[in-house]
């Protein structure tokens, strides 16, 4: 069983709401969220990886919070909470936000942040903001390829 804390269980239960339990991947291998392959280092991802195997290596020890998959199980969109760094800043953390979303969008899977104020907002009951506001710029400009996930 995954455990998810209280923010994240909130974000998951918005989340199979918007499209259904079943199409929600709870901590998916950024490894398996690219497709179980990676063919090419990216170029903003070269001076840290020097292979392909190098960067798959990083991609299977690391998980998406949330992966939301087409009716095909393929991922299509990871999201993630992230607010930017405070005063504590985590050498794993930086890595990770800066290493996975060129990761996804090499095989053109969506990162999505939410950052904790705006969360905060969705889950107020006073406020008229809700996920689906939040990733209206996202629903308003996918391509036909990403019909699926409407």
């Amino acid at each position: 069983m995954i455990e998810l804390e209280l923010h994240e269980a909130q974000l998951y239960r918005m989340l199979s709401s918007l499209f259904g339990t079943d199409r929600i991947v709870v901590r998916m291998s950024a490894l398996a969220a690219c497709g179980g392959e990676v063919r090419e280092v990216p170029e903003s991802l070269k001076p840290g990886f020097t292979s392909a195997e190098s960067l798959k290596g990083w991609a299977a020890q690391e998980s998406c919070l949330f992966t939301v998959v087409d009716h095909n199980d393929s991922p299509k969109m990871v999201l993630e909470f992230f607010s930017g760094f405070g005063k504590i800043i985590e050498a794993h953390a930086v890595d990770h936000h800066r290493i996975l979303p060129a990761l996804l969008q090499e095989v053109g899977v969506h990162y999505v942040t939410i950052p904790r104020d705006q969360f905060s907002r969705m889950i107020d009951p006073s406020q008229s903001f809700d996920l689906t506001s939040y990733l209206g710029d996202f629903f308003d400009t996918a391509s036909d390829e990403d019909a699926d996930l409407r």
